[in-house]
């Protein structure tokens, strides 16, 4: 395999690699601000404690 094929398959398994992270932490962004929601939505239910 010559060097600059070595690099474009290195560079795209890098690339790779970074959209699948790219996905899962956007994933988990959106899995917190379900979270984040429904915690404000359960806390207005709340009633202060006297």
């Amino acid at each position: 395999m010559a060097e600059f094929e070595r690099y474009f398959l290195d560079a795209s398994l890098y690339t790779a690699c970074l959209d699948a992270e790219r996905l899962r932490v956007f994933q988990e962004m959106q899995i917190t601000t379900q979270r984040y929601e429904h915690f404000l939505n359960d806390s207005a239910k709340w009633s202060p404690s006297e």
